[in-house]
């Protein structure tokens, strides 16, 4: 898990309560260099825009997160650019006008205004 982490991959765990602790030790053992995000997402009335309020508060040192989740995605982005040049580490820069990056925002953005819409091909 460390190497694709160390890739610029995450990790996603389905099924978790049987892997809680091995995963908690993962975590102890390996991830030392920065912050943890644990969501669970079985707590009934998660929104995404508090995950990313939380993220952009209590990760991110924000004193306060924009109300508009592209806002918000914006500057994650940007952390994790910032973040990743400071280690060395290429990154493509994010920019807002890609049609791409405009898409995931408002997919985004519809789905923590509880309107996860229509889903294409291939999602």
């Amino acid at each position: 898990w460390r190497e694709q982490l160390l890739g610029g991959f995450n990790l996603c765990f389905y099924g978790f309560g049987s892997k809680r602790r091995l995963i908690q030790d993962f975590v102890l053992e390996h991830m030392t260099l920065g912050p943890v995000v644990e969501i669970n997402a079985f707590v009934p009335g998660l929104k995404l825009k508090k995950v990313f309020d939380a993220i952009l508060t209590d990760v991110l040192g924000f004193s306060a997160a924009p109300r508009s989740v592209a806002q918000q995605v914006a500057l994650m982005a940007r952390a994790v650019w910032d973040a990743r040049v400071a280690a060395g580490v290429e990154a493509p820069r994010p920019q807002a006008e890609d049609d791409a990056w405009e898409a995931m925002m408002e997919r985004l953005s519809r789905a923590a205004r509880g309107g996860g819409g229509e889903r294409g091909a291939g999602e």
